[in-house]
């Protein structure tokens, strides 16, 4: 199982209420507005604004920290089950740097291909400059294919 987990730089609104916009990170940011809720799927009481969309902003700067972990059903992390993790960015955006803390590797971190250290690897896809969406598509051998969709707006 691949868990993600990218928290930085969004922007969150209600469909249909764009103009009313507001800068987030997360978790931290909804914790701030909204109540904590006991029986979250991660057990971790983590607040996330519901019923609403977060996006990028469309301006080549805006950076979506991608947290990518080898993990069983539950979500627990397996340090002991390093593997090659690849990733597709497709659409509006670009993968600016993909790798892990393993400070003995001979891999390159603009590559699609990036092996994991102890479990855990990270990618960071830039934002383009034009509103749409960015589709990045992360596998691995034995574990499902995850697919995320970041909206970029204007």
């Amino acid at each position: 199982m691949l868990r993600e987990n990218f928290n930085k730089a969004w922007t969150f609104y209600k469909e249909g209420h764009e103009h009313e916009a507001i800068n987030v990170d997360l978790p931290h940011d909804a914790m701030i507005y909204e109540k904590r809720v006991p029986n979250c799927q991660n057990s971790f009481n983590t607040g996330y604004f519901p019923g609403g969309v977060y996006a990028l902003k469309a301006i080549g700067q805006d950076l979506a920290y991608i947290d990518i972990s080898l993990a069983d059903e539950n979500g627990i992390v397996k340090p002991l089950v390093d593997r090659k993790v690849s990733i597709k960015v497709e659409g509006e955006g670009t993968l600016l740097g993909f790798g892990s803390a393993n400070p003995f590797t001979g891999e390159v971190f603009n590559a699609p291909e990036h092996a994991t250290y102890y479990g855990r690897a990270l990618a960071v896809v830039r934002s383009g400059y034009k509103p749409g969406k960015v589709k990045v598509t992360i596998s691995a051998n034995g574990c499902e294919t995850r697919e995320i969709v970041i909206p970029l707006r204007p």
